[in-house]
């Protein structure tokens, strides 16, 4: 249950996603949250998975002040996150917490932090941008046309000794091997640098307990899974991952699925997507370094 990742017992759990989405204070107040329905949970004293709290508590425990309180608050109700209403006699404050949409937090919404922006310009209007050099390196994240990454002026690489082999083996094997320290790697990350792959992939935040992936769904544990290799490749190949952000790696992975779809059953059909997806990644990078 992802209420019980997030409760806390003795210390308090600060999420960075949840940070990143939400606010510092929202996080905390939240995992301060969890714990405190966790606590009542196990007493059997919730009602209809609501329970009570003072503000009192919740500042002793996280050290929010009451206006700090209310801010927070403020914003996870708007957000859908929680739910507050006040009754009984004499008068308590109780929460209920939206699971669900906390969960969409998470996971559900991964390129939610680049989608707004890709969508501010239709697909025929980035592909007539001129490719120049873009000094705003926060722009950067969002505006890499489709023709930077997707054109593939790259030499072909070699992501597979045998192109038979089967691919999703591999992916879930290179997977199983990070996730549940598995003894056996694919072949072709045999002679990788395994600290140096974990340390990018945490750079990544791709590392992902088993309690974490069990609440993500089949779609978005596919799409870690792709991330992942795609990563590991370019660890195994030298390739300078300075220049290719986290957000980056989301984004064209997005741009990537929309091209196949598009292609599919035409002349242009993608039957390849992980040698795709690579090649569009070391595109990107090599755009950057412009």
């Amino acid at each position: 249950m992802l209420i019980d990742l997030l409760s806390n017992t003795g210390y308090i759990i600060v999420n960075k996603e949840i940070i990143k989405k939400i606010g510092l204070h929202e996080a905390i107040l939240l995992g301060e949250l969890c714990s405190e329905y966790i606590y009542w949970k196990k007493k059997d004293e919730t009602v209809n998975e609501f329970f009570y709290s003072t503000r009192e508590n919740i500042e002793e425990n996280t050290g929010l002040s009451a206006y700090q309180q209310r801010t927070a608050i403020s914003n996870l109700v708007k957000k859908d996150i929680i739910v507050m209403k006040s009754e009984g006699m004499p008068l308590k404050t109780w929460y209920f917490i939206n699971e669900n949409k906390l969960q969409e937090l998470l996971f559900d919404n991964i390129e939610e932090d680049t989608e707004n922006e890709m969508e501010k310009s239709s697909s025929k209007d980035v592909i007539q941008q001129d490719v120049k050099k873009i000094d705003n390196k926060a722009l950067n994240n969002f505006r890499t046309s489709y023709e930077e990454i997707l054109q593939h002026d790259v030499k072909e690489v070699n992501i597979n000794n045998n192109k038979n082999n089967n691919k999703e083996n591999k992916i879930d094997g290179l997977f199983n091997f990070i996730i549940n320290n598995k003894k056996e790697i694919p072949e072709e990350f045999k002679n990788v640098d395994y600290e140096k792959l974990y340390q990018t992939l945490e750079r990544y935040e791709m590392l992902y307990s088993c309690d974490i992936l069990e609440q993500i769904s089949s779609k978005n544990k596919e799409k870690i899974k792709v991330i992942t290799y795609v990563i590991a490749l370019m660890v195994r190949d030298n390739i300078p991952s300075n220049t290719i952000t986290r957000t980056k790696l989301i984004d064209i992975y997005k741009l990537c699925k929309n091209k196949q779809i598009e292609y599919e059953n035409t002349n242009k059909e993608i039957s390849d997507f992980i040698s795709y997806y690579y090649k569009s990644v070391i595109n990107s990078g090599k755009k950057n370094e412009i």
